[in-house]
């Protein structure tokens, strides 16, 4: 099968690698449609992602399929479900290291909740935390909004890791897909005041559109009188851009036990 290879850093391949059997616990994914993580991917194929030292290895990780072979414990998935977040954590040619893999063929989704139910939810029995969120996908989803599932899986989850209750106050930096998530399930999780900071006038109307208490470019006069009267009072400052200036500035803006 065909895969996408980081043969080193900044340089893409298409590579053939053999195609992946299932486990017992797993299914085999037919790859339909599969997304750029601007930041994973991006610092894989740059070589500056943390801990990943071996190339060449094969990318992505944001991936929606269809199931077309099961093992025999499988049970939450069965031939012809659509399921989002397979991957190659196990490359099928050990020429190749695992960048997640997402972008080949065919991938692999574990089956969490057969394994727990079976009591072998365990790294000697080959269960990984990721195969908590493999799921499937309803069919009443288009492929283009299955595949944002992937985005959408984490933010959510970043709500209960950071502790984010109904009608505290956040401030998100960056109107990209993750920033406007994060406004739009604050929103919908029953947040305060929302702010969102980007340099795009169209990312801060879709922010407005979404939910958003107030939108403003960084150097908005309006932007920096609110920093100025909410120093150090915020529950939540959110970098969904990935900058150290980022958070230091977020460091003054956090109350004492915000997140």
């Amino acid at each position: 099968m065909f895969a996408v290879a980081v043969t080193e850093p900044d340089t893409l391949q298409i590579v053939q690698v053999p195609e992946p059997a299932p486990g017992p616990y797993e299914a085999r994914v037919k790859t339909e449609i599969a997304a750029l993580c601007n930041m994973t991917d991006r610092k894989l194929i740059q070589g500056n992602f943390p801990g990943v030292e071996q190339y060449p290895l094969l990318l992505g990780h944001e991936t929606v399929g269809t199931v077309d072979a099961v093992g025999e414990k499988v049970r939450s998935f069965k031939v012809g479900d659509r399921v989002v977040g397979g991957l190659l954590l196990n490359t099928t040619d050990a020429t190749y290291g695992s960048g997640w893999g997402g972008f080949a063929e065919y991938t692999l989704a574990g089956d969490h909740q057969a394994m727990v139910e079976d009591g072998v939810a365990t790294p000697e029995h080959g269960w990984v935390e990721v195969h908590e969120i493999m799921r499937v996908v309803p069919p009443s989803l288009s492929l283009e909004d299955a595949v944002l599932l992937c985005t959408w899986r984490e933010v959510y989850g970043a709500f209960s890791d950071f502790n984010l209750q109904a009608g505290e106050d956040a401030i998100i930096y960056g109107g990209g897909p993750v920033g406007l998530s994060f406004v739009k399930f604050g929103r919908l999780l029953g947040l305060g005041e929302i702010y969102l900071v980007d340099r795009w006038p169209h990312k801060r109307d879709k922010a407005l559109a979404m939910g958003a208490t107030a939108a403003y470019a960084p150097d908005d006069p309006a932007l920096l009188a609110l920093l100025e009267a909410r120093r150090g009072k915020f529950d939540a400052v959110i970098d969904a851009v990935g900058s150290e200036q980022i958070i230091n500035t977020g460091l003054t803006l956090v109350k004492m036990g915000g997140a």
